[in-house]
């Protein structure tokens, strides 16, 4: 946690910017929060993972060429798929990190504004 907040830092993020964490990281939580970063839990409930794609697939999302993990991520995302080849909307859990952290931007900040433009570039 040391490494990341010295590499907030460097990025140029002040401890007034806002933060979503995993919830599942309360520990972690705290202790960035020992050291005055804004950090927020995220708000998960029931099927928050469907939920979340969902509220994603409503935005026009760019990747950058240097965001070689959200590309890998992207090209390697899928759903479980039964033997007879059917896919369920249950995604495989893999290749998904970069996304539950966008993820968790949708579910705690976008889903609560009213967006008045249809599209959100994100780069």
């Amino acid at each position: 946690n040391t490494d990341i907040m010295r590499l907030m830092e460097k990025a140029g993020m002040t401890r007034l910017d806002k933060i979503i964490a995993d919830s599942a990281e309360m520990k972690s939580i705290a202790e960035f929060r020992s050291k005055g970063w804004n950090v927020q839990p995220s708000e998960k409930g029931q099927d928050s993972v469907n939920i979340g794609i969902d509220l994603l697939k409503r935005y026009a999302l760019n990747i950058t060429e240097r965001s070689l993990g959200m590309k890998k991520e992207s090209e390697n995302y899928v759903y479980q798929e039964d033997r007879a080849g059917t896919i369920s909307n249950k995604p495989v859990d893999d290749f998904n990190h970069g996304w539950d952290a966008v993820r968790y931007v949708a579910l705690n900040c976008l889903n609560k504004k009213k967006m008045t433009a249809p599209k959100l570039t994100i780069i």
